[in-house]
């Protein structure tokens, strides 16, 4: 059992490796439908984080300082994976939050979009949005990470990205039937 710390500093014991979205479901079914990502000792983390020491929790919602950066960035995870659905040749190079005003993503692309592209693209994001698909969270190695960037996504801009980062492990998402993972 590990303890974690409320912000109130009331003490929630859970079986160790339960989740973020865990200890929320057990503060309360509401919290568990509003959450959006939690902070683990101050950091930022998703609800599928696993809780394997004692740590102080916060759970965030919308109501949050940090949930419109958490917003821009599953949108970006969202309109990059649309983009590579729709032109399969698309490499997403860097796309993130930029708060308090959104985001963006830029894409490597053999044409530039047009109108009729940047509708349709439009019009897959909204229909992915329906779907209501949960954020999938990979872990793997920085080693890892760079080798499937080479190899099975060929995107060497990601590459780059990577070995510029000075951490162990990288965190993957994906979303949704796609094939698309990002960082």
């Amino acid at each position: 059992m590990v303890n974690i710390e409320l912000p109130d500093g009331s003490i929630l014991e859970i079986s160790k490796g339960k989740t973020v979205l865990d200890a929320a479901k057990q503060i309360g079914p509401r919290l568990a439908e509003a959450a959006l990502a939690g902070k683990i000792d101050g950091n930022l983390v998703d609800l599928h984080y696993a809780i394997n020491s004692d740590v102080k929790l916060e759970i965030l919602t919308e109501k949050s300082e940090e949930s419109l950066h958490i917003l821009n960035h599953s949108a970006a995870h969202i309109l990059a994976g649309a983009v590579v659905d729709l032109f399969p040749g698309s490499k997403p190079t860097i796309g993130p939050s930029i708060d308090p005003v959104g985001f963006y993503y830029d894409f490597f692309v053999e044409n530039p979009f047009t109108q009729e592209d940047i509708d349709k693209i439009q019009k897959r994001v909204e229909e992915v949005i329906q779907e209501n698909s949960e954020f999938d969270r990979e872990e793997m190695s920085l080693a890892d990470a760079i080798k499937y960037y080479e190899k099975v996504d060929k995107n060497k801009f990601k590459v780059e990205i990577l070995k510029e980062t000075e951490t162990d492990n990288v965190s993957f998402y994906s979303h949704g039937e796609g094939n698309f993972k990002d960082l």
